[in-house]
């Protein structure tokens, strides 16, 4: 059975974004902030569409595609962004900890990017 969820209908406000961002640990300036707030409606939107498919027209649709995988089709290709992650070696491995800022010994130290809340 699908749980039900609230409605975005209610007004998402420049606060509800800036919580939501601070809850991510994320900033964003004021013009930023009220950029999201439309975009933020549309996915609530989009939410919305999607939680008033009735159930029985999704079971009749995991019916008829037997439970199994369904394939999507996209109109534009994807392409991955990201370079392969594998491990390199630095040249000059000394010269990268002497730039670095802040350190113990051979350690790193970076800033602190959790909350202890």
């Amino acid at each position: 059975m699908r749980q039900e969820s609230r409605s975005s209908n209610a007004e998402v406000s420049r606060e509800t974004v800036a919580y939501t961002a601070r809850l991510a640990n994320l900033s964003y300036t004021d013009r930023e902030l009220d950029e999201l707030v439309p975009a933020f409606r549309e996915m609530l939107h989009f939410m919305d569409t999607i939680n008033s498919v009735p159930e029985e027209a999704l079971a009749a649709a995991d019916e008829e595609f037997g439970g199994a995988d369904v394939t999507v089709t996209f109109t534009t290709p994807l392409h991955s962004v990201l370079r392969e992650d594998a491990p390199r070696s630095f040249a000059e491995p000394d010269a990268l900890l002497d730039a670095f800022p802040d350190k113990e010994g051979d350690m790193l130290r970076i800033p602190k990017i959790t909350s202890d809340a």
